[in-house]
């Protein structure tokens, strides 16, 4: 799962948070996991009364990138997106992620 401090730039605007979920090609992690784990539209328990009942945001780079220039952030005019992944390491379906 993916965290951010929505209660900070540039995470607290929806556009931003849209975009970067929209880079996570979540088929192909699942992938990884060789069908030990299924695609997520929350951080919650899949099947709980409280799990929203909507799709996962598709990979789409190119949706994403358009989202990115609506919320000021566009790499070609020096004004790019920089996020930093912490990731858990040991194993090796996490190296392959």
């Amino acid at each position: 799962h993916v965290v951010l401090n929505v209660r900070r730039p540039p995470f607290d605007d929806a556009r931003v948070r849209r975009a970067l979920a929209s880079f996570f090609d979540r088929d192909a992690i699942v992938q990884v996991f060789r069908g030990a784990a299924r695609p997520a539209a929350a951080h919650a328990k899949h099947g709980a009364p409280y799990y929203p009942l909507v799709a996962p945001h598709p990979f789409d780079p190119a949706a994403a990138r358009r989202e990115l220039r609506l919320a000021g952030f566009d790499a070609e005019a020096g004004t790019a997106l920089r996020v930093v992944l912490l990731m858990p390491q040991g194993s090796e379906p996490l190296r392959r992620i």
